[in-house]
């Protein structure tokens, strides 16, 4: 089975990957967002992650957890050639 990461800030986006939940019996997904007051209702229905909300408060923390994740990204993407 194929595994899917679908990733979405709250509100449109998000509202836009759930329309497509038909594909989430398909695959072995985890979904990711942000985490606020509307997303943790999903928790209970959905595989799903959260991100602190990517907002000035949070600027220091929000731009060293991309560095990490752009990364482990670029790693992934070197052992994905090397396959």
């Amino acid at each position: 089975m194929v595994d899917v990461m679908f990733v979405a800030s709250t509100g449109g986006h998000l509202a836009e990957i759930l329309k497509i939940q038909k594909l989430f019996d398909k695959y072995k997904y985890v979904l990711v967002t942000e985490k606020n007051s509307i997303s943790l209702k999903l928790k209970n229905k959905y595989n799903i992650e959260f991100l602190m909300l990517g907002s000035k408060i949070n600027i220091i923390r929000y731009k060293c957890f991309y560095c990490f994740i752009q990364k482990n990204i670029t790693n992934i993407f070197i052992i994905s050639d090397m396959i």
